[in-house]
């Protein structure tokens, strides 16, 4: 495309594609702030969405930038980040307690790699060094499945296990490889390769041992601020990167090694890695996404078919062989085939090693733009089986587990209550007072959170003081209220902080009924909290005092019983009923009644309760069969990726309050195990497999409605 000149008024003078560094920069931070936020909605992963974004800011787009501006001093800082990020989380010490975890991790190189190559090379008829690499990115998986599989309570099985094991030496073996095919495509003497050969070796022990000690030696002597910690660190790493350049093959391969020598040095949870983590996944790999679809010229696929054709080739082939390769593992083992298919929905997903490999190979030429565009397709594709398999089988894998008798440990019991409006605020403390054990030593903690920095004095003396009128106006004993208050930038953040510091088992917090359109982009207030806080959480709409009176209704999802906070629940609602004099209804399947009357035995005051046996989950329109009059409904819900986790669980709230005007309803979603911190740090911002898994929750709900209509339309 040509360039163009727009001279504005004044001193603006504008010169696409774009060369001020300002204008540059400015376009790339409005990407990649508002791409991940727009792209969620639209339950599209925000990796798609850079990417998209770069194709359309790109050369072959409008051409905003170009390949040539400094920008690409960035995107190459991302990928060596990206790939310092990949070896820092690997488990070293995992590896080396289980080896016997080397035969699904040869299993899984080899058989993608010996396959691919003779797809490539003798079906598509590229040539040998062009099928090897592209041999080699089949062989890369990334897990970006694994908070899945953390959240069903099987991160630690023998299946799960097993394929991080893998992980480590499938990764670690391509990018060794892909030092050997660059150097071997380039470099044709003998005596050149057994130089870089000898060299290679000697930077890998280099890194592998002279980084740690270098590493250990500077932390115990630095006693300063850590951002000079982090400096260090990344100083590290492109001396690390540095180095593999200087002895001719590709920076990536540095970054990976020093990642791998500094990951036993760096805890996961440290603010060390907190730091590395953030800036990474914020800044530098968002640039590189972007770099990736900037070189995507989208004209070659509708010039003809041989895109999707070759693309549907790479993805069969590396479906494939990462199904053989679990099969293989699974005969050696002799694990089930549910283990077999858990091993496979972790290890098929390709994201963050396929796009260094295959950059790499396009930028040295053995790969051309029809593979590059075909490896775009491979990592959606494959992220969405990834997602599916392992939601799908992690679940039955759970369930054979008996995952639901590994129950929380006691703990004193602790309700926060945050407040914000006086409307609702007595019936809130009503709710959360009848919540409360009559035997615990804790009060309810009241809280309310001020955002306002510059009137945080005044502000937090008028909330503590409206909290204490109405707990006053209520004539309840102030003994059992504590209230308390912060200054944070919001609503979440002061809750989350609370939470924390007060060990607190129980939020109750209140539904005002809508959603604003800040809150549609941004995210609300409890379905944020859900993803920050694993304690329980009670989403309460209260339109009638609770003392009208009428039973308690409460309904079950299927599975709900494996969950790991069943029993907190079980407990809160009998407590809850107790207290106000209530009879339960309990609405579910038969199992899960069955556990759930074996809690109730063991519970110290026993509220009069009945029970109804459900063949299938109702719909919000089938609920209201169960209620009269004043009658409180109680809805069992769970955080999406868990266990009991349905698609029709999306914005209940909202569709129990459209469904039951004017009805007392509280939505439940138990408490659940801390996630692992491996799960989150293997999240690199973009990549999150969140949205692939709310669109199979829905096309899966859309199913389980057309079935439903099919069956009504069958029996008249």
């Amino acid at each position: 495309m040509r360039s163009a000149d727009i001279t504005m008024p004044q001193a603006f003078h504008i010169t696409f594609p774009l060369t001020n560094p300002v204008q540059i920069f400015l376009l790339i931070l409005l990407i990649i702030l508002f791409t991940p936020l727009i792209f969620r909605r639209l339950r599209i992963p925000g990796i798609a969405g850079l990417i998209l974004c770069g194709m359309l800011v790109g050369p072959y787009g409008l051409n905003l930038l170009s390949e040539a501006i400094n920008f690409s001093i960035f995107s190459t800082v991302g990928v060596i980040y990206l790939m310092f990020l990949a070896g820092l989380e690997l488990d070293m010490q995992g590896m080396l307690k289980y080896r016997y975890y080397l035969v699904f991790g040869l299993a899984t190189f080899f058989i993608p790699l010996f396959s691919g190559f003779l797809v490539c090379y003798y079906w598509l008829e590229y040539s040998f060094y062009s099928a090897l690499l592209m041999a080699s990115m089949f062989s890369t998986h990334t897990l970006l499945a694994y908070p899945i599989a953390s959240r069903l309570g099987i991160n630690k099985s023998l299946a799960v296990s097993i394929t991080i094991g893998g992980t480590i030496i499938t990764d670690t073996a391509v990018l060794l490889l892909l030092a050997f095919i660059a150097n071997l495509a380039q470099h044709k003497a003998n005596a050149d390769l057994w130089q870089m050969s000898i060299l290679f070796v000697a930077l890998i022990l280099a890194i592998l041992f002279g980084l740690p000690w270098i590493t250990r030696w500077f932390f115990r002597n630095y006693k300063g601020e850590g951002s000079t910690k982090y400096l260090f660190v990344l100083a590290m790493v492109f001396l690390a990167a540095f180095l593999s350049e200087l002895i001719g093959i590709e920076a990536i391969i540095g970054a990976f090694l020093a990642g791998l020598a500094l990951n036993r040095s760096i805890p996961e949870s440290s603010v060390l890695m907190n730091r590395i983590a953030f800036i990474g996944n914020t800044l530098f790999i968002p640039f590189f996404l972007v770099s990736v679809g900037m070189v995507v010229d989208l004209s070659v696929v509708f010039k003809g078919w041989y895109v999707l054709y070759l693309s549907a080739v790479l993805i069969v082939v590396a479906l494939a062989t990462k199904f053989l390769a679990a099969w293989v593992t699974q005969q050696v083992f002799r694990l089930t085939a549910i283990e077999r298919n858990v091993i496979f929905g972790l290890s098929s997903a390709h994201a963050a090693a396929i796009l260094a490999v295959v950059l790499v190979g396009f930028k040295i030429g053995l790969v051309d733009a029809n593979v590059l565009n075909s490896t775009i397709l491979l990592i959606l594709v494959t992220c969405l089986v990834s997602s599916f398999v392992t939601e799908i089988y992690g679940r039955k894998l759970a369930v054979s587990r008996e995952n639901g008798k590994c129950e929380q440990a006691n703990q004193s019991e602790k309700i926060l209550v945050p407040v914000s409006s006086p409307e609702n605020m007595e019936k809130l403390f009503d709710f959360a007072s009848c919540l409360r054990d009559s035997h615990s030593c804790e009060p309810v903690y009241p809280l309310t959170i001020i955002s306002d920095k510059q009137m945080a004095d005044n502000n937090i003396k008028d909330k503590v003081d409206l909290v204490e009128e109405v707990i006053k106006q209520s004539g309840k004993s102030r003994n059992l209220f504590f209230p308390s208050s912060r200054v944070d930038v919001n609503a979440v953040n002061g809750i989350v902080s609370a939470a924390e510091e007060m060990k607190i088992t129980k939020i109750v917090i209140g539904w005002r009924g809508r959603q604003s359109t800040l809150d549609y982009f941004f995210g609300d207030t409890p379905n944020s909290l859900l993803t920050k806080i694993d304690a329980l959480i009670m989403l309460v709409h209260l339109h009638n005092p609770l003392d009208a009176g009428g039973k308690i209704v409460v309904i079950m999802p299927p599975f709900s019983e494996f969950e790991y906070g069943f029993s907190e629940w079980v407990k809160s609602v009998n407590t809850f009923a107790c207290n106000c004099q209530r009879t339960v209804l309990y609405v579910g399947l038969q199992k899960s009644l069955d556990r759930l009357q074996q809690v109730l035995q063991g519970c110290e005051c026993h509220a009069d309760y009945r029970v109804k046996i459900i063949d299938c989950y109702p719909e919000t329109a089938e609920i209201g069969a169960y209620l009269a009059g004043n009658d409180l409904l109680i809805m069992i819900s769970a955080r999406p990726r868990t266990l009991s986790y349905l698609g029709s669980f999306e914005n209940m709230p909202r569709k129990i309050a459209r469904a039951l005007p004017a009805r007392n309803f509280a939505v439940i979603y138990p408490a659940q195990r801390q996630i692992d911190p491996n799960s989150l740090s293997s999240q690199l911002e973009g990549m999150e497999i969140s949205p692939i898994q709310e669109n199979i929750d829905r096309l899966k709900l859309i199913t389980c409605k057309v079935r439903r209509f099919l069956g009504s339309r069958e029996m008249h």
